[in-house]
């Protein structure tokens, strides 16, 4: 083998190595989407659409869980049974599932190529609940197996909703004057106006 040819295969094998070496960046992005909007009164049944989005530039994958928030007196976790919580594109994560009380869990993407998202989402029903309102806060973090990536931004690994419990008040017609009602006014309008002039 002569002097070049060792150099470049030399040369080859340190770039392959260096490039194991470096580490995987991906900027992954959560977002949340609840239906149906605007007050869920207890027994509500609806779908919480949380997107995974990955802007790159490596290929990776995301960790992501709610989180406890202010229910007014304490940190809680807002009162919402899932009745599904493995589809096919996030998966339950089998390492660590957190202390009793997150029913919600630790889920899982893999594998989102860089410029794409993956849309998972849960069926839920609102609970029993003296609550008015309290959030619902889901944050992430870019993941590959069991190691964590390098997130060049982790201002986007966090969204939130305002969940609304109160059923709003019922809506009352105003009452409209009988034409009785409307020629007394008249005429109590008309009675002050001319002892003003007088």
């Amino acid at each position: 083998m002569t002097r070049f040819a060792l150099a470049v295969f030399l040369t080859i094998g340190m770039i392959q190595v260096q490039a194991q070496t470096l580490p995987i960046v991906a900027d992954i992005g959560i977002s949340v989407r609840i239906e149906p909007g605007g007050a869920m009164p207890s027994g509500t049944e609806g779908i919480i659409y949380i997107t995974i989005t990955n802007d790159g530039p490596d290929i990776g994958g995301a960790l992501f869980t709610w989180v406890e928030t202010d229910d007014g007196t304490s940190l809680s976790y807002p009162p919402l049974v899932f009745s599904e919580l493995t589809p096919a594109i996030c998966t339950v994560w089998g390492f660590g599932q957190p202390r009793p009380g997150n029913i919600f869990g630790l889920l899982e993407v893999r594998e989102i190529p860089p410029g794409e998202s993956r849309i998972c989402s849960y069926a839920f029903r609102v609970l029993d609940t003296s609550q008015l309102m309290q959030v619902a806060r889901w944050e992430a973090a870019a993941l590959d197996g069991l190691a964590l990536l390098n997130d060049p931004n982790p201002a986007n690994n966090e969204d939130e909703v305002l969940l609304i419990f109160s059923a709003l008040a019922d809506v009352r017609p105003v009452p409209i004057l009988s034409l009785a009602g409307l020629f007394i006014l008249i005429l109590l309008i008309f009675s002050v106006t001319a002892r003003r002039i007088y």
